[in-house]
């Protein structure tokens, strides 16, 4: 048997915060659900597919249920209660049953205390759900190497030992760990691994913990340089991050080249460029750890309902710049939770001889013939030269 509920998304009747939302309760962190009231509430969680349930077990907190049942649907819809069981303050509850369905729901009818407490909900069985990354694409022409798909993993901080050095070395077991999507935010990989109700959805926001994405996360990912590689230049280039990132590379952390700088990278739409060659491993497997921060000032939760009406722009997390400061909410678009921190841009391996010219500016000097036009901007752009009436354009040798 296996736990179907682990990272799977789940929903509640309510919650007395943003915090302590259901979603914590299929987590492996030390957080649950709290409800808002103490009258019949639930909670329900979406095992992804058609499942063979054994076993139903119920981690309370100090609030707990002195009754509540089990129940089981296959549309979120129509439930049907197939056990009858109490709660214990501050225990696990496991409860045997036999049964067929895609969700599972936790119907609490008697409190012990003004509300309920759940720490984490575990449902034993069997179904044939998987989820997976693509694989890593082919080099492009030039030989660059995309690092998306593949074996990214993330996970929070909080609940990852080993520190860097560690998480970047090939070997290094992340088997309990979630696989990645990046390019995307923590709160995309989430979504879609299926682990969190869409927030894109009615009200669901309010589903996903506050303060489970208010946090640093670790991204880690193993990659293969080819052998025929050896004797150029390796570069490890990242396109954006944010907020804040250590970056990780067989075992080293690469500075940043930037002076007066703690980060490998520092500021969202920051591109970043490392040599790696003396690093790299030819012919084998590297290993790639990337620890994210969270803003230093996130700023409030704002809801940008119809009863609140559009919500003031900014705040707070405008002190983080650069970042993306909209995240916090603006005009219509509510809180968005983590604010977006995440490896959100391309990140990729780059080859080159001893030498390479990068970032060129070209400077553009022309000659005008005149300063002023009747042309429609149309035609300017079009013909990309304003020219006198009456007179031959002049050839541009620039």
């Amino acid at each position: 048997m296996k736990d179907l509920a682990r990272y799977r998304a789940a929903w509640h009747s309510s919650a007395a915060n943003y915090d302590e939302t259901v979603h914590l309760t299929t987590m492996p962190v030390p957080m649950g659900w709290r409800s808002a009231g103490a009258g019949e509430e639930w909670i329900y969680v979406d095992l992804g597919a058609a499942s063979q349930i054994d076993d139903v077990e119920v981690v309370w907190g100090e609030a707990f249920a002195r009754r509540y049942e089990i129940q089981l649907s296959d549309d979120a819809v129509q439930w049907c209660t197939v056990a009858e069981a109490e709660g214990t303050q501050t225990e696990a509850v496991r409860t045997r049953i036999t049964g067929q369905a895609r969700f599972v729901r936790v119907l609490c009818t008697e409190a012990a205390a003004a509300h309920y407490e759940i720490r984490e909900i575990h449902v034993w069985g069997q179904n044939d759900l998987q989820y997976a990354l693509a694989p890593m694409p082919e080099p492009e022409a030039d030989g660059t190497q995309r690092l998306t798909g593949g074996r990214w993993t993330i996970g929070r901080a909080e609940q990852i030992a080993p520190d860097g050095a560690a998480l970047s070395q090939p070997g290094f077991d992340d088997t309990d760990l979630l696989p990645a999507t990046v390019p995307g935010t923590a709160l995309v990989s989430y979504l879609n691994a299926g682990a969190i109700p869409d927030p894109d959805f009615d009200d669901d926001q309010f589903q996903i913990s506050e303060a489970f994405f208010t946090a640093d996360f670790w991204y880690r990912n193993t990659f293969p340089v080819p052998a025929d590689r050896e004797g150029q230049r390796v570069y490890l280039d990242f396109d954006a991050i944010n907020w804040k990132a250590d970056v990780f590379f067989n075992g080293v952390f690469l500075k940043n080249e930037l002076k007066n700088r703690e980060h490998s990278i520092e500021g969202a739409f920051i591109r970043s460029h490392f040599d790696v060659t003396d690093l790299v491993r030819f012919g084998a497997d590297n290993g790639l750890a990337v620890k994210i921060y969270k803003n230093d000032t996130p700023g409030p939760v704002t809801t940008q309902g119809l009863a609140e009406g559009p919500g003031p722009n900014g705040g707070p997390l405008g002190a983080d710049n650069p970042t993306i400061h909209a995240a916090v909410g603006w005009d219509w678009l509510p809180t968005i939770r983590g604010r977006d921190i995440g490896i959100y841009g391309d990140v990729y391996l780059r080859y080159s001889g001893s030498m390479e010219l990068v970032d060129p500016w070209m400077k553009t000097d022309l000659e005008l013939l005149s300063q002023t036009s009747s042309n429609p901007a149309k035609d300017l752009m079009e013909d990309a030269l304003v020219i006198e009436q009456g007179k031959e354009p002049k050839a541009f040798d620039g």
